[in-house]
Parts: C-alpha cells; structure tokens; sequence
C-alpha cells in the first residue's frame, strides 16, 4: 500500500476490502485525487507465478512490475522492457536510507516518518475493513500531519 501512495503521490483516504482467506485480503485504496490502487493479498497460488504484480495505468500509459524483477511499459511515444538482473523490493536501500535519516537526525524526503505512519494506519484500517467487509476513512493520524508541516 505504500507503493501505490508513492506511485500516486499522496496517502489514501479511504479502504474498502473483504477477506478472501485466514491470512489474504482485496482492498480498494480511495486517494485525494480521485486515483484508486487496488491491492491483493493472497497466498496459495502456484510457485512459478510472480507473487507481486503492480499496474499502473493512466494518460494513455500502461506500466506493469512482475515480482520486482521486470518492468514493461506501453505509451503512445513507444514500449520498453527493464530487466535488471534481479529481484529488488527496495529493502536494502530503504534501511540505509532510514540509517542516514536517523544518524543525520531529519527525515529521508523519499520515505518521511509521517510516510510510514500513514502507511501502517492504512494497513490497520485494511484489517478492520476486511474484518466488517465494510469502506472505511484513513484519517490523517496527528503525528503524520505534524511531520508533513515539519517537512513544509
């Protein structure tokens, strides 16, 4: 969820989901803009099938990631393919760049501490969603808001 709040570039605003297992969940994620991510948590699929799939779609752009190892694109300018060479979620340079921000005492502008707050509020809130099988608001949590401000 937090990838598609950057992707959109804000936090979302409102959650609808429904459990589809004991530990798997669908979500609609509302943002600000009108933009929606849908978001699937699952497990039990087949092992040969990429577990993470993300689609971006808009302006006359389709953008597709496979498990974080491809990357294809198709605009009206042309299409293009990125294979790296290898699977990468991020993880490594998201620590060193949470270590930096801490021993620099400011947060990282790409990942704020408002950031992950918002973003563990709506993954708590796609919990209660899936829970009730009901939308609900992701209120704007004080200590992500004064972050933002801070960040101003």
């Amino acid at each position: 969820m937090d990838l598609a709040s950057a992707l959109v570039g804000a936090p979302a605003v409102r959650v609808s989901a429904e459990a589809v297992s004991p530990d798997g969940a669908v979500a609609l994620l509302s943002y600000p803009d009108g933009s929606v991510a849908t978001v699937a948590y699952v497990s039990g699929g087949h092992p040969k099938v990429e577990k993470e799939r993300i689609e971006v779609i808009g302006a006359g752009v389709v953008a597709t990631i496979n498990d974080f190892v491809t990357t294809a694109w198709h605009a009206p300018g042309g299409e293009g393919r990125l294979v790296p060479g290898g699977q990468d979620k991020g993880h490594r340079a998201g620590i060193a760049a949470f270590v930096r921000s801490v021993l620099a005492g400011t947060d990282d502008p790409r990942l704020t501490t408002a950031d992950c707050i918002q973003s563990t509020l709506a993954t708590l809130r796609l919990r209660d969603a899936a829970a009730g099988g009901v939308g609900l608001a992701i209120e704007r949590h004080p200590l992500a808001e004064r972050g933002r401000q801070a960040e101003s």
